[in-house]
């Protein structure tokens, strides 16, 4: 059996915490995993927002597929990473999460709200007004709902670097 040593050990939890704060701060595109009714996996990028809880929030056409996907089954994995940085050094943190179309009118507002106040100055297509949004409509806003995060890390094994992650409890975030 040859050496093994995980480089996330060296941070408290407290740094743990810190990090996937700053990475969910820092990172405005989320990558959400579905799964279809017929099993096919699908994954989309896109635009997101937080709560100080660290729901996360944002408004999709209701036609997408992973609209539909979540629709049917409520369960989804997300990616939030800096695909800009020197690969090997970069923060990734890792949500499963239970996520849903929101449908009442002041939950929807919020999380509207929310989206909107991150967006800040960028620029947005014409359909980003809230009337827009509703299940009648052709943009939904969904919310997700941690279940577990996680960020990565690495393991040392025999001299050779794999990737692996550790959880962060969702109280240490709060």
């Amino acid at each position: 059996m040859g050496e093994q040593s995980n480089l996330l050990s060296q941070y408290s939890p407290q740094e743990l915490s810190e990090r996937v704060k700053s990475t969910i701060a820092g990172v405005k595109y989320i990558t959400i995993a579905t799964v279809s009714e017929q099993g096919e996996p699908w994954n989309a990028p896109t635009f997101f927002a937080y709560d100080e809880a660290y729901n996360l929030y944002w408004g999709s056409p209701t036609e997408s597929q992973h609209s539909k996907n979540i629709k049917a089954n409520s369960q989804v994995y997300i990616v939030i990473y800096d695909s800009t940085v020197t690969p090997g050094t970069g923060k990734g943190v890792y949500i499963r999460a239970k996520a849903h179309m929101l449908s009442k009118l002041d939950e929807a507002r919020t999380a509207f709200d929310t989206i909107m106040k991150r967006r800040g100055d960028i620029p947005y297509w014409p359909y980003w007004d809230f009337e827009e949004y509703s299940p009648e409509k052709p943009i939904e806003l969904f919310q997700a709902r941690p279940q577990k995060i996680y960020t990565n890390g690495g393991i040392m094994k025999d001299g050779v670097y794999v990737d692996s992650r550790v959880e962060v409890k969702l109280e240490s975030l709060r």
